[in-house]
Parts: C-alpha cells; sequence; structure tokens
C-alpha cells in the first residue's frame, strides 16, 4: 500500500511539474516496487539463501 501512496504522489508531481501524468512511468513504478517486495517477502518465506534445507537441523 505504501508504494501505491508513494507512485500517487509522484504522479501529482508529474501533474504539477509536467504537466501530464506519465502513465506508464507510474505503472512501471507499482509494478516494481510490489514485484520486488514480493520476491522479497517470499525469499524470507521459504530462506532462499539461506543453505536450509527448510527442515530443523
Amino acid at each position: 500500500m505504501i508504494s501505491i501512496e508513494a507512485e500517487l504522489f509522484d504522479a501529482r508531481d508529474d501533474l504539477i511539474n509536467y504537466r501530464l501524468w506519465r502513465i506508464g512511468v507510474r505503472t512501471h513504478g507499482m509494478i516494481n516496487t510490489i514485484f520486488w517486495a514480493l520476491v522479497i517477502c517470499l525469499m524470507v518465506m521459504f530462506r532462499v539463501g539461506k543453505g536450509s534445507s527448510g527442515y530443523n537441523d
């Protein structure tokens, strides 16, 4: 939710500075932010990169 709010703030900034809403840039920013947050959460959930097999060692 925070990423969407930040992108909406940036969209407002675009309207003020450029007099137009750069929808492609805003959409890409939202998708990119949500995607990487999801990837990091899934990596933490499944302990990717810790060398653990997922079982109690």
